[in-house]
């Protein structure tokens, strides 16, 4: 029974090493990608529209999308319009964000 067992050996060592190679890295949560405004940006006029892109579908989560403006005041989007795949999410203000950093 050992001389079986030392015989399968190498071929279960080898099958779990192509097991593991062959599986890629799994990611199960959506990044964010990018925004309009830049993220990190400065805003010199007032913005009407705030686009953010992540890397797969989003939804909101909590109270949903909230903005801090530079008088410190937390707003809420007047419109937020997804895309069909919920990975472009555009925020409209009425009246527009007031122009300095904004935080999203």
């Amino acid at each position: 029974m050992r001389a079986v067992r030392r015989a399968l050996l190498p071929f279960a060592a080898l099958s779990s090493i192509l097991v593991l190679a062959a599986t890629g890295p799994v990611s199960a949560h959506t990044g964010f990608e990018s925004s309009d405004p830049v993220d990190g940006s400065i805003v010199e006029t007032a913005v009407e529209t705030v686009t953010l892109a992540f890397s797969g579908p989003a939804e909101p989560a909590g109270e949903g999308f909230v903005i801090l403006e530079p008088s410190g005041t937390i707003r809420t989007p007047d419109v937020v319009a997804p895309d069909s795949a919920q990975q472009t999410w555009t925020l409209g203000f009425d009246p527009p964000l007031a122009d300095g950093m904004v935080g999203v």
